[in-house]
């Protein structure tokens, strides 16, 4: 049995595990206190507190010795008998890197990187060699194709959301960045907040802090531009306005004067095109998210 300060403890029982790569270890502490007429000081938690006050105990975030990116992730004190209290401590150096993953701050917790994929349907308008769709007559083919999009789930442990964080809404990165090991190129990457994007406050060791999640898509073939094919049913004609003539939309027409059921290729002048082939079709690049600078938020190598 130690004496600390007045204070009787001793290591009733200690385990070490690893699997999968990741240590874990259970320590469990036995504190003997002498009984006392008032049942708020036999409380857990009051027992504990003047262990931990004393440097006896660990708390949350505290390293475990041997391993130094190993950190306590949950405590636990129980009465067993009288004035006999079994206090746990758990270790763990899952999602650890080059620090530890959890801190006694909170604050300085190690974002929690995850990946996340899925599968949506969406439109194309170009095969796998980038020519367009067309059919024998040269007039668009919209397909459809399943796309594996994938991305990452970042969460971090914050003070208050910085207004930043609110404006990366509807943004893609303006330069390229490391996360979780991924390297993203410049516009490769857009910035989500999910339904689950701020938690109920939080606190740890007395230090109040909120769970803010952030989710980044990426597309490294558009960059999230639009890609539509140059194709209507207007193209640029001269016309007569005020005694002059001027570029001007015009309904096109085909050779028998009816008007095309299907929208018909345009050239980069607006000009019918033709001949038209899957290799001479050309594209407009609509770019529908703001550039913003990625690098401010948690979990960003620049």
């Amino acid at each position: 049995m130690e004496v600390t300060g007045g204070l009787r403890w001793q290591i009733e029982d200690a385990t070490a595990t690893k699997s999968d790569g990741v240590f874990s270890a259970v320590v469990v502490w036995a504190l003997h206190v002498p009984i006392a007429n008032s049942y708020l000081e036999m409380l857990p938690d009051v027992v504990a507190a003047r262990y931990i006050a004393a440097g006896i105990l660990p708390i949350e975030g505290y390293t475990y010795p041997p391993y130094p990116f190993a950190s306590v992730r949950s405590v636990e004190c129980k009465r067993v008998e009288g004035g006999i209290y079994h206090y746990t401590a758990t270790y763990s150096d899952k999602n650890s890197s080059e620090k530890k993953a959890t801190d006694e701050n909170p604050l300085e917790d190690l974002p929690i990187i995850k990946p996340s994929a899925g599968m949506i349907t969406r439109a194309i308008t170009r095969d796998i060699y980038g020519n367009a769709i067309l059919n024998s007559a040269g007039d668009p083919i919209i397909q459809t194709m399943e796309d594996n999009v994938i991305g990452l789930s970042v969460t971090s442990n914050i003070a208050s959301v910085p207004a930043a964080f609110m404006r990366m809404r509807n943004s893609r990165n303006s330069g390229a960045f490391t996360i979780g090991g991924v390297p993203v190129p410049a516009k490769a990457a857009r910035y989500i907040l999910p339904s689950n994007w701020l938690s109920e406050p939080k606190a740890r060791n007395d230090i109040s802090y909120l769970e803010f999640t952030y989710e980044l898509q990426f597309d490294e073939v558009d960059f999230h531009d639009g890609k539509p094919l140059n194709a209507g049913f207007r193209s640029l004609g001269l016309a007569i306005v005020d005694g002059e003539y001027v570029d001007q939309p015009l309904a096109i027409v085909n050779a028998d004067g009816s008007e095309p059921s299907e929208p018909v290729c345009l050239d980069d002048d607006g000009q019918v095109l033709n001949p038209v082939t899957p290799e001479t079709a050309v594209y407009r690049t609509v770019e529908k998210y703001y550039l913003k600078d990625f690098s401010v938020l948690p979990g960003i190598n620049t």
